[in-house]
Order: structure tokens, then C-alpha cells, then sequence
């Protein structure tokens, strides 16, 4: 689906030989708009363009907060320190900068590469990854990961119910997998996670070294997947709640 000021293009418009053709008709449609308000004296530079706009009578009038809003939301990470989020019981006395801190030191990343070079674009997955739509979620950005060297993402659990090793299969299993193995054996093991099929063997108790991609250390990855406390998980949701006011 493609957009333009929240129109979607008809389908005969998407022919890629000429959606550039189509999308710069459209440009300069609006851009006459604006144009001969100027002209017209309706519009200065003393005026919010935004707000001219929403004012126009063939505009509904609702605001999406996260794209109109002049506030920014962003996490401070220029705060040092060596807090992580694998004890929970301190994490939980942390302030707001130090939790962002704490959950960005516990990252570790999936890239397309294991070549140790600054990706420039950086993706933080939040989702509950034992629920289907958080899965999807993940199988997307990893989909997504494998067509560019140039980004990397880190995942955060958001589960919908309180966390145990009975619930936590999923989440526990990509933990192990970041915390154990390369990023490419890692990717290509939480990718096989991610899929419908494999999350419903594992809840009805297949073996998850049934799932271990050629290359890993199955041994260290069962040790801490089978030893592996909640804590992160407590941690990720208690961020999600408090630092990104997810529910």
C-alpha cells in the first residue's frame, strides 16, 4: 500500500513504471494548493502550515499525537553506567535515564553480517514473542534485517502475562540464543523461533536442540536456556511499563 497525504494509490497506480510519474502529479497538485494560498494572502510565514491545513473544510480534523505533536519523547542514553537487567531486584530501583541505560548495556544485537563495523540504523523489537503477533513482529525485522548490512536489531519482551518459565519459552530461547552464539547463527535460530509451527511444537514439548540451526553451540545454548531466570524478562516488561508507558 502506498500513501499520499493519507490516500492510498489505486492499484493501477503502483506500476512501477509509473508510480514516479503518478506520485510527482501529486506533488505538484498539492503543491498549487499551497501555492495560490500564498498568492492569495490566506497563508504567511506567519502561519503554522499545520494548522492551515487542518482548518481547510475538506480536512477531518484528527490529530495523530505521535506524528503532530511538538513534544519529543526519546531515551536518554548519554548516562554512564554499568547496570544491567539480568538481576531484577535492583533494576527495579532505578531511575528512568538508569533503565534505559541498564536495558541498552544488556542488548545484544542481530545483524546480517558478523562484521564489527557501527550500523547506522538501530532497531529495538518490542513485542511478546511467546504470542503470535509478537512473533510476526520479529519474523518482519528479521525479514527485513537480511536485505541490509547496515542496520542491526536488539529485542525487548513485553509480555501480556506474568512471567515464568512455563510462558517464557520463546523469550528464553532467544535470550540463550543472543547470549551464546554469533549473530548469524543467533539470526538464523531466532528465525526458525519465530515461526507459528515451532512455537506450538515447544508448547506441546518437543525438545527445542530439534530447532538448532547447523553451526550453534547446542550445548551452551541448552545450559543457559535451561538455567535461565525470568529476571530479564521482568526487567524488559517493567521498562516497557514505566520507561516506554506501554501497556
Amino acid at each position: 500500500i502506498v500513501l499520499f497525504n493519507g490516500i492510498p494509490y489505486q492499484k493501477d497506480q503502483l506500476d512501477p513504471d509509473e508510480l514516479e510519474t503518478v506520485t510527482m502529479h501529486k506533488i505538484l497538485d498539492s503543491t498549487a494548493f499551497f501555492q495560490k494560498a500564498v498568492y492569495m494572502g490566506d497563508l504567511n510565514n506567519d502561519q503554522d502550515v499545520v494548522d492551515f491545513v487542518m482548518n481547510q473544510p475538506n480536512v477531518i480534523p484528527r490529530l495523530n499525537s505521535r506524528i503532530l505533536s511538538s513534544e519529543r519523547r526519546y531515551l536518554e542514553m548519554a548516562l554512564t553506567s554499568n547496570k544491567f537487567i539480568d538481576d531484577y531486584a535492583r533494576f527495579i530501583f532505578l531511575d528512568t535515564r538508569e533503565k534505559a541505560v541498564a536495558v541498552s548495556n544488556s542488548m545484544n544485537y542481530l545483524t546480517k553480517k558478523d562484521e564489527s563495523f557501527v550500523r547506522p540504523v538501530t532497531f529495538w523489537i518490542v513485542g511478546d514473542f511467546d504470542k503470535p503477533s509478537g512473533r510476526q513482529l520479529l519474523y518482519n525485522a528479521v525479514k527485513h534485517l537480511k536485505t541490509s548490512n547496515n542496520v542491526r536489531i536488539g529485542m525487548i519482551n513485553n509480555p501480556s502475562e506474568d512471567p515464568s518459565k512455563e510462558n517464557t519459552h520463546i523469550a528464553r530461547a532467544i535470550w540463550a540464543a543472543l547470549q551464546t552464539q554469533n549473530s548469524n547463527n543467533a539470526k538464523n535460530f531466532i528465525t526458525k523461533l519465530a515461526k507459528e509451527e515451532t512455537a506450538q511444537a515447544l508448547e506441546t514439548g518437543a525438545d527445542i536442540e530439534e530447532f538448532a540451526v547447523g553451526g550453534m553451540d547446542v550445548g551452551n545454548f541448552k545450559d543457559m536456556f535451561e538455567s535461565s531466570k525470568t529476571d530479564f524478562v521482568l526487567s524488559h516488561a517493567l521498562f516497557c511499563k514505566e520507561v516506554l508507558k506501554l501497556k
